[in-house]
């Protein structure tokens, strides 16, 4: 389990209410459907959260297209063209 980003963290306290938080945070933590590239992992849980946007069941969408093309995620979250997040 990789801890997540203190920039992935203050973007969840943000965004979701306190008691999404631990879900949010265990899901992201958890998740199989981001790739097991250690240095992608917090820009494409960055795109999780905006797709998101504080909402736990577009957390859900976004982790499921992030299941099931990873590439597209960063398309819907308008961070394709971008290494920043």
């Amino acid at each position: 389990m990789k801890p997540l980003h203190s920039r992935i963290l203050e973007r969840i306290y943000a965004d979701f209410s306190g008691a999404d938080v631990d879900t949010v945070i265990q899901k992201l933590v958890t998740t199989r459907a981001l790739p097991m590239i250690a240095k992608d992992w917090p820009h494409l849980q960055m795109a999780i959260l905006e797709i998101a946007r504080g909402d736990t069941a577009r957390l859900d969408d976004a982790l499921q297209l992030a299941e099931i093309d990873w590439r597209d995620l960063l398309l819907e979250a308008g961070m394709a063209e971008t290494a920043e997040w």
